[in-house]
């Protein structure tokens, strides 16, 4: 998170508002009342976050976010992600709390449902026929005519399956 994002904003001023978060990560609101805050699905993982006002806008703060600001200050800006080190998403504990960088991050999840995500993750790599793609690539179409043409949501796809081509010439 780059401090000067709208998300940093909002946690900077949660903050300063007098939101805290215990040790054991119970969510504290400005007046020192326990609050239960909101369990999201944010990149196919659970969160909880709290609703706060930030220049008359309102703004949804993540809890281990702000556990990691109270622990580590501006430094949480300086680093890829902040991490729950037994994989726990909803556990915003102060030990299990940590920043890093993504790699770590992914480190953190066990290797069980590490494995299943990547058995998940591989799967749509097949999802499409690359020889039809490559073909119709170097017919000269264009990335957004492949997109339609083939039903693929991301130019990411697109780039992967070409370079795979290419790579594999090689």
């Amino acid at each position: 998170m780059k401090k000067d994002s709208k998300k940093a904003e909002s946690l900077i001023n949660a903050y300063r508002q007098g939101y805290r978060i215990t040790q054991y990560g119970e969510i504290l609101n400005p007046k020192g009342n326990t609050i239960n805050g909101v369990i999201t699905i944010h990149k196919k993982m659970e969160y909880k976050h709290i609703s706060t006002r930030s220049n008359g806008q309102r703004a949804h703060v993540f809890v281990h976010q702000l556990q990691a600001y109270q622990k580590y200050g501006d430094l949480i800006f300086k680093k890829e992600c902040v991490r729950h080190l037994n994989g726990n998403s909803l556990d915003n504990s102060w030990d299990n709390i940590e920043i890093g960088s993504q790699q770590d991050n992914m480190l953190d999840i066990e290797k069980e449902k590490r494995t299943q995500h990547a058995i998940i993750a591989s799967s749509h790599v097949k999802k499409h026929n690359h020889s039809d793609i490559i073909n119709y690539y170097n017919e000269g179409h264009t990335y957004k005519e492949i997109m339609e043409r083939f039903n693929i949501k991301s130019k990411g796809t697109i780039s992967f399956i070409i370079k795979e081509s290419i790579d594999s010439k090689k």
